[in-house]
């Protein structure tokens, strides 16, 4: 869902127009933001509670070059849902119906077989930038 669709159920619950239902959207998330921006606590009863959090600084690692990089302190935004969201969040009614199926096993693995029984890959075509010295500006090898 985005925000046009929620524009467009706001406005038909409501009885709104969609240019009304888009304002009191908009003034909904700046009012949202703007309190989170200000450090402050945003409690919505039944629904749940959005506050800002420290990250405390770590170290991470370049996985090209394995060499340790410090990840300064941040902020950010968690969301906890209140109990009656939850609630009707892990209910099995409120599931989509695919997720609904249980999860199937997955399939055992079959014997290995001797190499003599599979068949051998294809061999690798040749390169045409080997052969054609016309190819040398795609060259990123």
């Amino acid at each position: 869902m985005i925000k046009t669709d929620l524009i467009r159920r706001i406005a038909s619950e409501t009885g709104l127009s969609k240019l009304q239902a888009e304002v009191a959207l908009d003034s909904m998330l700046d009012l949202i933001k703007d309190a989170l921006i200000e450090g402050e606590r945003i409690e919505l009863r039944g629904f749940g509670v959005f506050e800002v959090r420290r990250r405390k600084p770590s170290i991470g690692r370049n996985p090209r070059t394995r060499e340790e990089v410090p990840i300064p302190s941040s902020m950010t935004v968690r969301f906890k849902p209140g109990k009656q969201f939850q609630s009707d969040w892990t209910s099995q009614d409120a599931m989509p119906e695919a997720e609904s199926e249980p999860a199937t096993a997955a399939p055992a693995r079959a014997k290995a077989e001797s190499p003599a029984a599979k068949p051998k890959p294809p061999a690798p075509k040749p390169d045409p930038r080997e052969s054609d010295p016309g190819w040398g500006f795609l060259d990123v090898r």
